[in-house]
């Protein structure tokens, strides 16, 4: 679809509107009454999200300038690849990011989209004069250092709290061929470390129009509203599917991070990063000349992911009686985390709960079972 919005009117440019988390930044952006412009690969993939009954009302032809509209960009690795896409775009939210599903091509399908796709996008930014502001979707991995040893009693081998201004410094430059040779999930946490660390170099070293925001969430979890059936919720590769696997009598995963965060609470941040000046936030350590221009907030709690059977067993006593829900194994990395400058500045006020992140994926795997709400 060719983009038309008035040049008077903010215009978000989204990526990732197919994912768990751009999904529901989507929802919370049109719910806040902003003109949203997302990217997909293929007109396919449009036309399906675009089908999805909560869009309906935002897709509305009978005005010229539909709250939402579409561009194609195939492969955001090729040159030039958002130069049309940030046409009169004022405000943009990268949050398409490839999963580290295992079989993954560590090299083309995890590090090359990372860290060169946020490149491009910073770069083509660089020449959209119109462009007032830039949120990049991190991770709480990319802030860990190596071999947590949180709660350690020796001060000599205990990691400090971990906030969103931490940064982890490579010792050395990794190449595709170093890329190559890692597992699917550590070329994954190198290319977020590497993605952020060489977006804050770019900006100290550019004279930019826009602000810079890095979202640092903790694993995802909520309503996956793109689940439609409780076999593909079960089957997804994602925190919400490895919660439930850990419920359904599985192994959800190997040992996650301890930190998560509710999908609405982190859309909602989203959203209101992006409203703020762009000259708050924890900043990195080395952050002096660019400091009013690149931010960073946590979106994260600490977590034990083990708790999560408790909250079902009191929460859904009859599922558990019958069998539907079976106690597996979900394991932790327990970390030493806050974020407690987004909750005051950003939102105002706690982020959500485990227990309640953990009723809502549960209830919504009920839901497409046919069970009764």
């Amino acid at each position: 679809m060719s983009p038309s919005t008035p040049s008077n009117s903010p215009l978000v440019l989204l990526t990732g509107a197919t994912g768990l988390i751009g999904f529901h930044v989507l929802l919370a952006l049109l719910h806040d009454n902003y003109n949203v412009r997302i990217t997909v690969r293929t007109e396919e993939k449009a036309q399906h999200l675009l089908s999805h009954p909560v869009l309906q009302p935002y897709t509305s032809t009978s005005t010229s300038t539909p709250q939402l509209t579409t561009i194609l960009i195939p492969d955001i690795t090729a040159p030039n690849a958002f130069a049309a896409a940030l046409h009169d775009i004022t405000h943009i939210i990268h949050t398409g990011s490839p999963v580290p599903i295992p079989g993954t091509d560590p090299v083309r399908e995890i590090w090359t989209p990372t860290v060169t796709g946020t490149a491009h996008l910073l770069h083509a930014a660089l020449h959209s004069p119109t462009i007032q502001r830039v949120l990049l979707t991190s991770s709480i991995v990319a802030i860990i250092p190596p071999a947590p040893c949180s709660g350690s009693s020796d001060p000599a081998t205990a990691t400090p709290t971990i906030t969103p201004a931490a940064r982890v410094t490579l010792p050395d430059q990794i190449t595709e061929e170093t890329i190559a040779q890692q597992d699917v999930f550590t070329a994954y946490v190198l290319a977020k470390i590497t993605a952020l660390n060489e977006a804050e170099a770019f900006m100290k070293t550019r004279t930019s129009s826009f602000s810079l925001a890095h979202i640092i969430p903790g694993y995802v979890l909520g309503r996956d509203r793109l689940v439609t059936t409780a076999d593909m919720g079960v089957g997804k590769p994602s925190s919400c599917g490895i919660l439930l696997r850990g419920l359904l009598g599985m192994d959800g995963s190997g040992p996650l991070h301890g930190a998560f965060v509710h999908v609405d609470d982190l859309a909602e941040v989203f959203v209101r990063v992006l409203e703020r000046e762009g000259q708050e936030g924890q900043k990195g350590e080395d952050e002096v000349e660019t400091e009013e221009k690149v931010e960073s907030w946590g979106a994260y709690v600490p977590v034990e992911f083990g708790e999560a059977w408790e909250v079902v067993e009191q929460t859904f006593p009859k599922e558990v009686a019958e069998g539907i829900l079976k106690r597996g194994r979900l394991e932790t990395i327990t970390l030493d985390v806050e974020a407690r400058e987004t909750e005051e500045k950003v939102l105002g006020r706690r982020f959500r709960g485990f227990e309640v992140a953990v009723r809502d994926v549960v209830g919504w795997h009920l839901e497409l079972l046919g069970r009764e709400k």
